[in-house]
């Protein structure tokens, strides 16, 4: 994928040491700082928590296989993904976790209770520190249980946008491809193929 950017002339960023989602989450606070309209295009969910006036989700995978559509999330419909405000996404995810990304969440805490419990006390730290008031009991109990996972797994599906990187502007500009750049793709036989990165003329 890097080969195909570059011989685009598509600028790449990337921050040793840091996930590709926070250099996102970085750049988005920077460019909206800059009150430059920006537009996430990604189907992963954890990008609403990004959402706020100037920032937008496009979603080129919505619906179902073989019938998906673009989807556009702004602040306005953001809660129509996961059922939460952008501002509660991380709250959201953190009681549900996600095994494929290793995130425990909170045990026996489901999608119905995880609403519930958000929109009576809206962060994790909120309803642990209200336990003895959470109500059902089970949902109590599985805070008191597993109150520390919760605060675990918002940490680890919250997306940083504070690392040490600057957006410059000028730099993420498309250039100019010349008619002499090539590119190498590979071949059926596993060799490579060099050819020029713009079609040839009808």
């Amino acid at each position: 994928v890097t080969e195909i950017l570059s011989a685009y002339r598509i600028p790449i960023l990337e921050l040793d040491g840091f996930e590709a989602d926070d250099v996102i989450g970085t750049l988005a606070r920077q460019a909206t700082g800059r009150s430059v309209e920006t537009v996430i295009v990604s189907g992963d969910k954890d990008f609403l928590q990004l959402v706020r006036p100037g920032v937008r989700i496009l979603n080129p995978w919505h619906g179902r296989p073989g019938r998906t559509t673009e989807k556009w999330y702004d602040t306005e419909n953001a809660v129509e993904r996961l059922g939460v405000p952008a501002e509660r996404v991380t709250d959201y995810l953190a009681l549900l976790g996600d095994t494929s990304d290793n995130v425990p969440g909170v045990k026996g805490i489901g999608e119905k209770t995880a609403h519930a419990l958000i929109e009576r006390w809206g962060t994790v730290e909120a309803m642990l520190e209200h336990v003895d008031e959470v109500t059902p009991t089970r949902a109590q109990t599985a805070l008191r249980e597993h109150g520390a996972d919760g605060i675990l797994s918002k940490e680890l599906v919250t997306i940083r946008q504070d690392l040490p990187m600057e957006l410059d502007l000028d730099a993420l500009a498309l250039a100019r491809r010349a008619a002499s750049d090539t590119y190498t793709r590979p071949t059926s036989t596993g060799t490579s193929m060099r050819g020029p990165t713009t079609p040839a003329s009808a």
